[in-house]
Formats: structure tokens, sequence, C-alpha cells
């Protein structure tokens, strides 16, 4: 008994041994291979590799190559002279890498590396910037999640201030080929002040998981807007921006992307709610909207992303006849509840679109530019709330606004199929029977002349 034991054993440590000896010399393949791979945006200037038993160590010195950057840049129009300077700025540092690998399979982070901080004894007096981590197999295949993350930064300099704390991006089961299924990323507090300006963020996270695996490459594509198959989950406890007499401040934000897609079509489904909005004395209290986008094209998304033009591409966007359900859109400013619900679908012979706004005061009384521009004309009183609907109709012919059941416009369209460019001033049936009209006040809101509950839209 006792001796098989011991036979035992002697068999575990032969065999923790025998993986440590080929941790090892997968960890001077996976050196070999990342020095050998010729990258376009970086040339390494110098390499050194020490082999060991149970933990091997690298150096390696990297320079930007910015010509092939730049004309990457210049390629997706990302070029200009702002990023001239910063990349200028880049290239001109020597980034130091030391990498320390375990050589055990039983590690949770096989590759450890760290980014030496190439700005130290300019203002940035930290010695070192960024860390990464993975793990690797005995095949030296790269296999789990890629760690990447910043050190922790409080710095003051000519009465500037920068703070960072816990920030940090993980790469969810990626691959050597780049495959991944998903990604983290989290900001505990990122904060910088100066005299004229201040600027942060508190508890930020944004988590995305892809219902299948993907290239990163593919995903975070320049030249690609296209979307995949994913659930997105973000959140942030605070934002804040002042500079001058403008601020912008927003408190506990939280939003769902529940994306379907194949390479054509892509579905979304969108939530958000926003505790406050503040902005120049300015406050949007309990902000949520919750909408559908339904057979939004993939080949419109990747044109849009590339378009620099006037139009959206409509032509482009109806072919798919994709639709817009807004079901809902509501808040609370000057102590007034909002509320709208809306519907909107698109083909390549009409568009249409319907809304319906719901106000617990007039428009006049809620905000006074409301009342400058006379918006009070477009509601009706109804058990106490103020209701508007709305319909755009627009064909090849002619675009209509109804308001009310009241066409207040019409534009016609001319022979080559654009809609006119001289200036039109709406006019108005009735106008005094937009308020006054007591059929339409009767019972609930108008669609198109037919009563209707203002609380639904079919």
């Amino acid at each position: 008994m006792k001796k098989g034991i011991f036979i035992a054993l002697i068999v575990l440590l032969l065999g923790y041994f025998a993986q440590v000896y080929f941790m090892s010399n997968a960890s001077a393949n996976i050196y070999d291979n990342f020095v050998k791979h010729k990258n376009p945006y970086y040339d390494i200037a110098a390499s050194n590799f020490s082999k060991g038993f149970f933990n091997s160590e690298a150096t390696i010195l990297l320079k930007l190559n910015e010509k092939n950057i730049e004309n990457a840049l210049r390629k997706y129009d990302y070029y200009d002279y702002k990023i001239n300077r910063i990349l200028g700025f880049l290239s001109s540092r020597d980034y130091n890498i030391s990498i320390n690998f375990k050589n055990n399979i039983f590690a949770s982070e096989n590759i450890i590396a760290i980014l030496k901080n190439p700005f130290k004894n300019e203002k940035f007096n930290y010695d070192d910037l960024l860390k990464a981590s993975i793990s690797f197999s005995l095949s030296s295949q790269i296999k789990g999640d890629l760690k990447l993350k910043t050190y922790d930064f409080n710095i003051s300099e000519g009465g500037d201030n920068f703070i960072s704390k816990n920030i940090y991006l993980i790469l969810k089961d990626i691959d050597e080929n780049s495959n991944y299924a998903g990604s983290e990323f989290n900001v505990d507090l990122f904060e910088f002040n100066s005299k004229d300006s201040s600027f942060s963020i508190s508890k930020l996270n944004l988590k995305d998981d892809l219902r299948e695996r993907i290239p990163l490459t593919k995903h975070y594509d320049l030249n690609s807007s296209i979307f995949y198959n994913t659930v997105q989950n973000f959140s942030m406890e605070k934002f804040k921006f002042k500079e001058r007499f403008s601020n912008l401040e927003l408190v506990n934000i939280n939003s769902v992307f529940d994306i379907e897609a194949d390479e054509k079509i892509s579905s979304t489904k969108f939530k958000m709610d926003i505790k406050s909005i503040v902005s120049v004395g300015q406050s949007i209290e309990n902000f949520n909207i919750d909408a559908d986008f339904k057979d939004i094209s993939q080949d419109w998304l990747i044109k849009l992303s590339n378009y620099d033009g006037n139009d959206l591409l409509l032509d482009d966007f109806a072919k798919t006849k994709p639709s817009i359900l807004l079901n809902n859109l509501s808040f609370s400013i000057n102590n007034s509840n909002v509320s709208t619900k809306a519907q909107a679908s698109f083909n390549e012979e009409k568009n249409e679109a319907k809304a319906n706004i719901i106000l617990d005061k007039k428009p006049s009384e809620i905000n006074p530019l409301f009342a400058i521009l006379n918006f009070d004309r477009y509601f009706i009183e109804k058990d106490g709330k103020f209701v508007m609907d709305l319909v755009l109709l627009a064909d090849k012919e002619k675009t209509t606004t109804t308001i009310n059941g009241e066409v207040i416009e019409e534009q016609y369209s001319s022979t080559n199929g654009e809609l006119t460019e001289e200036p039109y001033t709406p006019y108005y049936e009735n106008e005094e029977s937009l308020m006054m009209d007591e059929n339409i006040s009767d019972e609930e809101g108008v669609f198109n002349g037919e009563i209707k509950n203002p609380n639904i839209i079919n």
C-alpha cells in the first residue's frame, strides 16, 4: 500500500516537472513567434529572451511606424493636424516591454507583460504604464482572458490635476488568432481638472457578451460599423464636464443593447435610463427610453460610417424595409412629466412616422422658449393632460405633416424625385379649430382624423 502511494507521488512529481519543461519550451516558442511577426504599425528595435525552468523572462523595445499609421488613418479619413501632432509625439518615444513567463500550466496568468512608461522624466514620473496578462497551453497556444490594466495615477502639474483608478480592459476567451467571445471595460475613476475646465467619470462599466466568437480585428475594423450578435450592458455612476460657462452632469446611467444580426440585417432592442441630466441650470429627471430597431441594413451602416455628405442615404436605408418602434420615451422637466410613443416604417415607395406626445402642462409652462415658438397650438387638452398626435408621410410625390388630424404642411417633390428646395411656409386649414374643435378634444387623441387613445400607437 505504502509502495503504491510512493509510486503515485513519483509519477505526479514527474508529470509536474514534465509539464514545466514543456511550458518552458512553449514560452520560448511564443517569444520567437512574436519577434518574427511583421506588424505594419511597429518595429522591434531590440529584444532579448532568458529561458528558465520555472520562469522565463524577455525584454522588447518597440518603435511605432509613424508613416504606416499615418497612411492607415488617411485611408479612413481619421487624420488631421491634431492627430499629426499626437502621432509625432508618440512616435518619438521608446516603448520598453518586460515580460515574465510562468512555466506552469496551472498558473492563472502564464504571461505578464509590463509596458514601461515612455513619458517618464517629462511630466509623467511613473515607472510603469500598462500591465497585460494572459494564459497559454503546452502547445504554446494562447488561451483564456487577455487583461489590460493601466496603473493608477495621481499627477499634478502647473495647476492641472489628473487622476485615474482601476482602469482595465478584458478580452474574453481570446486565442492566438485574436478570436474572442466578448469584452469588459471598467473605469472606477478618471478625472482631469484645470483652471478653466474639468472632466470626470465615476464607476463606468461596459460588458459586451458576443453570442458567437469573432475576430477582434473584424469587430473593430475602422472601415466598418457592422453589428454582431451580442448583448452590451453599460453603466456609469456619474459623468461631469465643465468648461467656462457650460456644464453637463449625468447621474446613474444604465443601458442595454440586445443585438441580433447576420451579414445583411441587424435588429436591436435598446433600453436606457438616466436618473438626472443637468446642463446650464436645466434639469431633467428620470429619463427613460425603450426602442426597437428592426431590419437595419448592415451595408447601409458601413456606407454611413464612411460617408461625409449631408443626406442620410435614405434610399439605401429603405431597401431592407426597416422599422423603428419607440415603446417609451419619458422624463420629468420643471415638475412636468413628458411621455412619448412613436413608430416609423420605411420602404422604397413610402416612409411613414407616427408619434404621440403627452404632457402634464402646456409647453409654454414647461419652457419659455416653447411659449415664444407658440407650441401650445399643437396640443389639445384632455383630462388635465396636453396631447399631440403627429403623422409624417413621405412618398415620391410629396411629404405631408399632420398634427391632431389637421394637415399643416404639404411639400411636393420635383420631377426628378427630389424634394423642392424652395422655402415652404406652413399653412393651417383652420388654425383656431386646432385647439377649439370639440370633436378633436372629445375622447382620446387623434391619428389621421381617427379618435384613438393617446397612450397607444397601433
